[in-house]
């Protein structure tokens, strides 16, 4: 009970509270991404967090760019590859609908895949470590969005 007496006065607000700032980028921000798997799934997991944009409620947009490379993280003593890395990186720009607020930031993240079974399995694994991967990407996205809400207009 104390520590929440001591939060208050500290000036300390919830972000979703009654007078918290993240309440400004529920169901008002546009996200735009690639046109890829991973862009997909980086922008509806977005979109599934903060809301979708209905009719002139857009407040904000956010664009962002993604790129993503896969190497080999384990090697047999054959010199077959048995396990991949995917590592990501987005870059996101936060402006506000007249164009005089803007703010920004890199988010990275790497998964992994096993590689040792069937081809079909393999590609699986793939498609669930791409999966995990635009996961942990919105995830940090969306964290930085709600640090950045407490300076929006």
């Amino acid at each position: 009970m104390i520590g929440f007496l001591a939060l208050g006065a500290c000036g300390f607000t919830p972000v979703y509270g009654p007078n918290g700032s993240g309440g400004k980028l529920q169901n008002s921000v546009a996200f735009t991404a690639p046109a890829t798997e991973l862009g997909f799934r980086v922008r509806t997991t977005l979109e599934d967090r903060f809301g979708a944009v209905s009719g002139s409620a857009e407040n904000y947009s956010v664009n962002i760019d993604l790129s993503s490379s896969q190497g080999s993280a384990a090697v047999n003593e054959e010199g077959d590859i048995t396990r991949f890395d995917i590592q990501g990186t987005a870059r996101w720009d936060l402006t506000n609908v007249d164009q005089t607020y803007s703010t920004g930031g890199d988010v990275r993240a790497t998964t992994s895949y096993s590689a040792t079974g069937t081809t079909v399995a393999t590609q699986a694994a793939e498609r669930d470590a791409v999966e995990r991967l635009a996961q942990i990407l919105a995830d940090r996205i969306a964290a930085d969005l709600i640090l950045a809400s407490g300076s929006l207009p």
